[in-house]
């Protein structure tokens, strides 16, 4: 999943201008997923907390403890056990290292680390350990071991009846469903009464742009829009139609998921 931060901290009125156009911030974020194998011999538990930092080409990200909201924490690191984590993060690039840290807290502060694999897209890394991690080594740097590329499968060299008479056919036109959400700044003054509003959206891609389409201002929460998939998105319009009534919107930023890419 792809984050990419449209930063606009605008007021949109008929004095200031009812239109802006908005290129991403050059940070971006990714998912990462985090599967960590703890050694299944005695005492390779722990109950400490576990913190990480992936390093890239590009970037690194910020230091982060190996933890979710979904599960209890004191299930995580036991003996024999592979877990789970993801994260939305920086994106570093193509992954050169992370450390691996523990805080040596709780009542038993050493841990047997086997292994670490990351996903990051279609990219996959593997690392090594085979470290017990305690007061004496709290931290540890792992680079991941190469790894093969799956081979593609063998060309077929024989060509179908639809090659060989040239068979034409359309293109068709994929729809795509675009969750959006708008935060308002805290310039903002008053809340329109008016559900229709009279803020629009369009969104540009690789392979065109959105009509417009309106945001219903008042509606908490995500809103959905089904229109015509533009592809990987590189910018976007955000405006308000002409109204008889004089009304003032201060945008702080908003969010775009596109799938699995979003876009802030």
């Amino acid at each position: 999943m792809m984050n990419i931060i449209f930063q606009a901290d605008r007021t949109l009125s008929e004095n200031e201008g009812n239109f802006i156009d908005l290129l991403p911030l050059e940070k971006k974020q990714v998912l990462y997923k985090i599967t960590t194998v703890t050694n299944s011999a005695d005492e390779s538990a722990t109950d400490s907390g576990v913190f990480m930092i992936i390093y890239g080409d590009n970037d690194r990200t910020k230091q982060f403890q190996l933890i979710t909201t979904e599960q209890d924490p004191e299930t995580f690191f036991q003996k024999g056990n592979t877990d789970n984590f993801e994260f939305n993060l920086d994106d570093v690039g193509e992954i050169r290292k992370i450390n691996v840290r523990l805080d040596g807290k709780g009542f038993h502060p050493i841990w047997h680390l086997d292994t670490v694999r990351i996903q990051k897209g279609s990219e996959i890394y593997k690392f090594n350990a085979d470290k017990v991690l305690g007061l004496s080594l709290q931290e540890i740097d792992l680079t991941p071991t190469p790894t093969e590329k799956p081979s593609a499968p063998p060309s077929i060299k024989r060509q179908s009846q639809e090659s060989i008479l040239r068979k034409i056919v359309t293109p068709t036109i994929k729809d795509m469903v675009y969750k959006v959400s708008v935060r308002f700044g805290t310039l903002q003054q008053t809340a329109n009464d008016d559900h229709d509003g009279n803020l629009y959206l369009i969104i540009v891609g690789k392979r065109g742009q959105t009509k417009k389409m309106p945001l219903p201002v008042n509606e908490k929460g995500e809103i959905e829009f089904k229109t015509n998939d533009v592809g990987k998105v590189s910018k976007i319009f955000l405006g308000q139609d002409d109204t008889r009534h004089q009304v003032v919107w201060h945008i702080d930023n908003l969010v775009i998921k596109r799938g699995a890419e979003i876009t802030t």
